[in-house]
């Protein structure tokens, strides 16, 4: 049963706004058509420099953009005919652009998350998700959110670690050493998730025990709801 929301006068978005926002993303992301990503990113561009300014730095970083050429040109190698390029570097047209909507779509959520973390920690998506009747759902989309953020050090940890073992040279065994690099790094994001589950167990919490004191409704997560609605009406028709 949803349970009545208090509301603040504030003209910046809060919890609410941001989980919104997130969820907005998220559905758009599986939803849209490659035509219209574009859109999805300017707009998560555009609310991440109004209210997160500080999720654009990931944008200047080169592991950044070096991830994403890779992508599209794997995708550019291993999808489709190739039918583009010269003769001796030739590349798919289908496979390219399957990939730039990868780019795409793997952006506005890497945006999105970045933008809307700092407003959703898991005390506080607690005490949302218990306002509309769903306990204990918070504490578990909590740490999944803050696990994706934590996902990126998990990876360069799990790569030094191995580079420096001598994992990474050029040699005959290099695909061969994926193998323990992908399960190092399944390895150590599920050792993080139980030691956030271990951490809240030592502070006693109980999902079946109210979350604290309910976080309230701004007017700013008002008008984002309401601009988010407007948009996704707009980008689905």
């Amino acid at each position: 049963m949803i349970v009545a929301v208090e509301r603040r006068r504030d003209p910046r978005p809060d919890t609410w706004g941001y989980l919104a926002f997130l969820i907005w993303t998220l559905v758009l992301v599986a939803v849209l058509p490659p035509a219209r990503l574009g859109w999805l990113l300017g707009s998560v561009l555009v609310f991440a420099g109004i209210w997160r300014h500080q999720a654009l730095l990931i944008l200047l970083r080169r592991r950044t953009w070096f991830t994403l050429a890779l992508l599209l040109l794997l995708s550019g190698l291993t999808l489709g005919p190739r039918d583009l390029g010269p003769t001796w570097f030739r590349l798919s047209r289908e496979g390219l652009w399957a990939g730039l909507g990868m780019i795409l779509r793997g952006l506005s959520i890497l945006l999105a998350f970045s933008a809307s973390i700092g407003a959703l920690s898991v005390a506080r998506l607690s005490a949302v998700f218990e306002r509309l009747g769903l306990k204990g759902l918070g504490f578990a989309f909590g740490v999944a959110v803050n696990l994706s953020v934590s996902l990126q050090d998990i990876i360069l940890v799990t790569y030094h670690t191995l580079r420096q073992r001598g994992a990474f040279r050029l040699n005959r065994r290099l695909f061969h050493n994926l193998r323990p690099f992908l399960l190092g790094i399944f390895a150590n994001a599920l050792r993080h998730g139980d030691e956030v589950v271990l951490a809240a167990s030592a502070r006693a919490f109980d999902p079946e025990r109210p979350a604290g004191s309910p976080i309230p409704l701004t007017t700013g997560d008002i008008a984002l709801i309401i601009l988010l609605l407007a948009a996704l009406v707009l980008l689905l028709t």
